[in-house]
Parts: structure tokens; sequence; C-alpha cells
């Protein structure tokens, strides 16, 4: 069995779906994400399915607010993790977590550095409980 690499800045898991993250590139079942290419480097994994999260614009704005919050709806998440970038540098509004919780339903919400969220992505994945990641690929 192939062993996971986790470290303060990249992870590396065979079991995936995330199967490899480094700075600003994720390998999400045997498909490149990074910017420009694919989704880009900030997204939204639900499950299986990885798309750009677009309401998410980095620059000097690295914080999280409800109406960055899109696409959850009526997915039936039991766990969301917000992945803050790799040194942790996304800020999530204090409301974020009531309204995801109160407002969607999503029983368990966390927020990680991104290596690490990447990791528990998985681990939830393999617990086959619906997960859903935000990420920020950077910073």
């Amino acid at each position: 069995m192939a062993s996971i690499i986790l470290t303060n800045s990249s992870l590396s898991d065979p079991r995936g779906p995330i199967e490899s993250f480094e700075w600003g590139k994720f390998i999400i079942n045997g498909i490149n994400h990074e910017k420009g290419i694919n989704a880009g480097k900030n997204l939204r994994i639900i499950g299986d399915e990885v798309s750009k999260w677009e309401e998410f614009k980095t620059g000097l704005d690295h914080h999280v607010s409800i109406q960055k919050i899109t696409g959850l709806q009526g997915k039936g998440i039991e766990v969301l993790i917000f992945g803050i970038g790799v040194h942790g540098v996304v800020q999530i509004d204090s409301d974020v977590f009531d309204y995801l919780q109160n407002e969607l339903g999503i029983a368990e919400v966390y927020s990680q550095k991104t290596p690490k969220a990447c990791q528990s992505f998985n681990d939830q994945y393999e617990l086959v409980k619906k997960v859903a990641l935000l990420v920020h690929g950077t910073c």
C-alpha cells in the first residue's frame, strides 16, 4: 500500500480523489487543475465533481463571505471543509459557519490549511461521507 505524504505545503495521497497538491496545483482523479488549466487553483469539489470556485477571487481580498458560498445548496453535503491556503491567509466571516449549518444543513464544517484540508477531504471521502471542499490553492 502506498503511503500518504503530507507536509506544510504539499500532499501526495494515492487514495485520491485528490492525488496530489502543491502550491497552486491539484491533481484530482488524474486531472491537473492550476491557474489557467481546467478548474484552476480555487476549487469547489463535491464528491467527484470539480469546478472552479468563481466567487472566490484572490488579490487583496482573501476572505469568504456568505455571498461566496454557492453551488452547495441541495447537494446533501454532510461535511464541508475550507482549504484556507498554504499559509492560512484566507479569513472566513463569522456568520458563514452558522449559515452553512443552520441554512444549508451541513452538520460538520471545518477550516484547515490547504494541504491538510485536501487530506481531510480524502479521509471523509473514503468514509463514504458526502463531502465538499472549497479550497484556495496558494497563499
